[in-house]
């Protein structure tokens, strides 16, 4: 398979991915919890770390949580009333299921690209982000599946951000270093 077609599937999955009318409701659970805790692992798990640090430069309360850690002592990171967001592409990964089946009562939300998995019957709401073809040799390796969860979750950090009326100034006061502080201090 040739960059071109790799490219070429990426372009037509992003078609399928669900746009801001579909995912209001998910916007809001995120807009209005103090605390979200993301619980996954895999190649997710590049995903999750990367938007909570990004959350975290906005002063958003967001954890990670290891999937294969959590009942080795890691789940004491969750509190009453945390928003639990399980990401895995199958919904079917083991960990990740046996994570979300414990918090039953918790608000939970389902990230995956099967409708019909063990995870999403596990949590009220569900983000389904339909995966066309990984776009790598033999259709297995996430490729493009990751880098689709990466521009929802995005999508979803920039509304969250609006959302909660997050300024500038809180930006800068997160991020004093490098050369988006630089820019901060120059702009503020």
């Amino acid at each position: 398979m040739s960059y071109n077609t790799h490219i070429d599937l990426f372009k037509q999955s992003l078609v399928h991915i669900p746009n801001e009318d579909h995912l209001n409701d998910i916007i809001d659970l995120f807009a209005n919890n103090e605390r979200v805790i993301f619980c996954t692992m895999g190649k997710s798990a590049y995903i999750c770390h990367k938007i909570v640090h990004s959350a975290r430069s906005f002063g958003l309360n967001w954890h990670y949580l290891d999937a294969s850690h959590a009942f080795h002592g890691d789940a004491g990171l969750i509190k009453e009333n945390d928003l639990l967001v399980f990401v895995s592409k199958s919904g079917e990964t083991k960990e990740t299921v046996d994570v979300a089946k414990y918090f039953d009562g918790w608000e939970k939300i389902a990230m995956t690209s099967n409708k019909l998995s063990s995870l999403n019957k596990n949590c009220r709401h569900s983000l389904i982000v339909p995966i066309l073809n990984e776009g790598g040799p033999y259709n297995v390796a996430p490729m493009i599946s990751t880098t689709l969860y990466m521009l929802v979750l995005h999508g979803i950090l920039k509304s969250t951000i609006e959302n909660k009326n997050i300024s500038l100034e809180e930006l800068a006061r997160n991020h004093p270093a490098g050369k988006i502080g630089d820019i901060l201090k120059k702009d503020g």
